[in-house]
């Protein structure tokens, strides 16, 4: 669930990752589709835009992964969740950032979004 903002927040969203007999320590870095502010485009335009490290946004995700994942020993997954597609250089970027670091680093964009919607809106909540 999204957190609100602190003075020291940890993370956009936290929780617990299983996967298989393994559990990790998560943060996510949430952000906004760096071309939905003060643009007039149509979907098509914001769908096929990537998240640049050069956006307002890819800087903020570049400075929060560095300033916060990296350096809190708590959690071993760094999330970044954009509902838009990554650039390849920006992804390269955090990788490197995770391995060095000894996180891994896990991508959640426009599809695996949309997956997660789909799958949300078929569950029962009665």
């Amino acid at each position: 669930r999204p957190q609100p903002h602190t003075g020291y927040e940890y993370g956009d969203v936290s929780g617990q990752i299983k996967c298989g007999p393994h559990s990790y320590e998560m943060i996510g870095i949430i952000k906004k589709n760096s071309f939905n502010k003060g643009t007039k485009k149509d979907n098509a335009t914001l769908i096929e835009s990537h998240l640049l490290s050069t956006s307002g946004e890819g800087q903020e995700i570049l400075r929060q992964f560095v300033e916060q994942g990296m350096t809190d020993t708590r959690a071993q997954v760094i999330a970044i969740i954009v509902p838009q597609y990554f650039d390849s250089g920006l992804k390269g970027t955090l990788r490197y950032l995770a391995r060095i670091s000894g996180k891994k680093v896990l991508f959640i964009g426009l599809d695996e979004i949309s997956r997660l919607l789909e799958i949300n809106s078929t569950i029962d909540m009665t």
